[in-house]
């Protein structure tokens, strides 16, 4: 397996030597600094994930700095706003904007919260580099200086059903319009743009069999009498898509009712703090399939620069925060990888923060998959297109099985590096030794 250890190289292209707007000198040094805004819910029941998306974002930014900065050493400072609900969102949002004085904001992670802060970035003819927010009707809105780096709902749900055909029916050695299956998640427009519009849709176009369409509301307490709506049904898959606290929930009233199908699929934030979830849940985590938009352990498909940046992250994220774990977060992943590519290939060609070069630049960039880490490459949609404008329409996901803390790919094919691992065993027998993977030669 290649596993290349090349001293990092981020490449910096020379441009405007001027100090760009939101630009401050500092007298001391001669040095520049340019502020960033980010905004992301800091407190509040999302607050896990948009820490972890900062600290992402961060070290991407310690990352460029350490390296000399953009725009003749200028360096990148970071404005953080909390968008812990509705209202917080929208205030700081305007705060970031009219007294910081930020010119491009990065965030915020949740659609529901995209919502509310896009428009007023739009307003203030802000550029607003969008993490997450996979909803789809956000890239319909109009918005002229928004660009989605990662993927749509609908078609991070339509690779979901996809991978149930080439991967998991195979594996189960079914033919997939015998496969029953369950489709459970927030009756929210994340969720109903991802696993209705997405996943049940593409279903259907490949001749699967949904048994159970069952959105449900995110505040629910006791799943029991939902788990046991979908145990009649009887399924071999149970596909989910939660947040953090409902997706736990959901699990453990799963795991208390005896709901045993043959694969169960994650779309969603609980898998990606696999840590945290084997404190939870010990050993009923393994076998999980996590449906996730971030590189596991197939980093050596990507170039050597972007292996060795990748690498660099994980290793200073760990020192920064003082966390054990070899693999980072999808969450602390998902803020580097967008910040990273805004960084290294985006701002230093425009040369300042003026949303017509930074649009001149964004439209005019195509890079394959070899040059992120994020499944997928870089290629964004005009803002004319009516469904998807500003949209990174090649990003995409990657399937990976969960064994004992660790997150091993095992789809799209040319990605995987073990053999996925089908049926599963019930609850309360999902010990596993990592003797039994089949490693596969890259």
């Amino acid at each position: 397996m290649k596993r290349a250890f090349v001293k990092l190289v981020v490449i910096t292209l020379a441009c405007l030597v001027s100090l760009p707007a939101g630009g401050v000198a500092l007298a001391d040094t001669g040095s520049k600094t340019v502020k960033i805004g980010v905004i992301l819910p800091l407190t509040g029941p999302q607050a896990p994930i948009g820490r972890e998306v900062l600290r992402g974002i961060q070290v991407a930014a310690d990352m460029v700095n350490d390296m000399g900065g953009i725009w003749n050493k200028t360096k990148i400072t970071l404005v953080t706003g909390d968008a812990a609900n509705s209202e917080s969102a929208r205030t700081e949002t305007e705060r970031l904007i009219t007294v910081e004085g930020v010119k491009l904001l990065i965030g915020v992670y949740s659609s529901s919260l995209a919502f509310i802060v896009h428009p007023i970035a739009d307003k203030y003819n802000v550029v607003f580099w969008e993490t997450n927010a996979i909803a789809d009707r956000l890239r319909q809105m109009g918005h002229k200086n928004t660009y989605f780096f990662g993927p749509m709902a609908s078609g991070w749900g339509s690779q979901a059903a996809d991978c149930v055909v080439e991967l998991i029916a195979p594996k189960l050695n079914k033919d997939p319009k015998d496969l029953r299956i369950a489709v459970v998640y927030q009756g929210t427009e994340w969720g109903k743009s991802l696993s209705h519009d997405g996943f049940i849709k593409r279903a259907k176009d490949l001749g699967l069999n949904v048994v159970i369409d069952a959105p449900y509301d995110p505040n629910t307490m006791d799943f029991s009498s939902l788990v046991l709506k979908i145990k009649k049904t009887n399924p071999d898959i149970v596909h989910t898509q939660n947040y953090l606290d409902d997706g736990y929930r959901l699990f453990r009233d799963a795991r208390k009712n005896g709901l045993n199908p043959k694969v169960w699929i994650a779309d969603g934030c609980p898998w990606a703090y696999v840590d945290e979830a084997f404190q939870k849940f010990g050993d009923d985590m393994n076998y999980v399939l996590d449906l996730n938009q971030v590189a596991g352990g197939n980093i050596w498909n990507l170039s050597p620069t972007t292996q060795s940046q990748y690498r660099e992250f994980l290793d200073r994220y760990a020192k920064k925060y003082n966390v054990k774990s070899v693999m980072a977060s999808s969450d602390v992943a998902v803020g580097f990888t967008s910040a990273i590519a805004l960084f290294e290939y985006v701002l230093p060609a425009a040369g300042s923060l003026d949303p017509a070069k930074i649009a001149e630049v964004v439209n005019d960039l195509s890079l394959p998959s070899t040059a992120t880490a994020r499944p997928g490459g870089i290629k964004f949609a005009p803002h004319s297109d009516p469904v998807q404008a500003g949209q990174n329409i090649r990003a995409g996901v990657v399937a990976r099985q969960i064994f004992n803390k660790q997150y091993y790919t095992v789809w799209p094919k040319e990605s995987a590096e073990i053999e996925a691992i089908f049926p599963i065993p019930p609850f309360g027998k999902r010990a596993f030794d990592d003797k039994n993977l089949k490693m596969l030669s890259q």
